[in-house]
């Protein structure tokens, strides 16, 4: 209430990022240390809670070089004139070099390569066999999270980009469900990758049900419904 008052509660939601699971558990435990310091040195308590915690994409060699065959035959969308000038545009408006929609399909990328985002796919990766693609839906240079990808997201560039995102996904999910050797060659990469880092929530033991959902909507609720 005041800056020169120490209040009776005070409450910070920090998220915490990084490139894996492992620095960003480091992390976490500094940022408790640092509560710990704050209470010792206003002579107050402190409580630190995990309320939420993804884990990093765990790639999967065989599935994206199989992926990779579909997504080179398939390619990257095929845009009119006035979509490239309409990415031009775009671009010219947030300060980038206006090159338009890529029209290039990348080589597949080594393991060590990191995609910048948080999905809870990355969970699920580290459960199962998991892989996925990423496809050009808006220009090059255009951030996600912005004005102008959402631009080309709600208009032909963005639905074109899905499309040719479930072609590949098809393509691929057909050979996972009929070929025993890819599935098998697949789950020995996965064995390999957690075997001496098996999944462990990343939610305490006293988290006992999401933190901001309503009451009248837990599962007791809803069963009762």
């Amino acid at each position: 209430m005041a800056p020169n008052v120490v209040p009776d509660y005070a409450g910070l939601i920090l998220y915490i990022r990084d490139s894996d699971r492992a620095r960003v558990e480091a992390t976490t435990a500094w940022v408790k240390q640092v509560a710990e310091g704050a209470a010792l040195a206003t002579q107050t308590s402190s409580k630190v809670l995990v309320y939420t915690g993804l884990y990093d994409l765990l790639p999967n060699t065989p599935l994206a070089a199989r992926m990779q065959e579909y997504l080179e035959r398939i390619g990257v969308p095929a845009y009119t004139e006035e979509e490239q000038a309409f990415a031009r545009e775009l671009q010219q408006n947030i300060g980038v070099e206006p090159k338009g929609m890529t029209s290039e399909t990348h080589p597949l990328g080594d393991e060590n390569f990191l995609m910048g985002a948080s999905t809870d796919v990355g969970d699920v990766s580290w459960n199962v066999p998991t892989m996925g693609y990423g496809m050009p839906t808006m220009p090059l240079g255009v951030a996600v999270h912005t004005w102008a990808a959402t631009a080309c997201h709600g208009m032909s560039i963005g639905f074109k980009g899905a499309l040719q995102a479930a072609r590949a996904l098809a393509w691929s999910g057909l050979d996972v469900m009929t070929d025993a050797e890819l599935r098998q060659a697949a789950r020995d990469d996965f064995e390999r990758r957690v075997r001496e880092h098996p999944y462990v929530s990343p939610l305490p033991p006293e988290l006992k049900r999401p933190v901001g959902i309503p009451e009248w909507l837990d599962e007791a609720a809803i069963a009762g419904a």
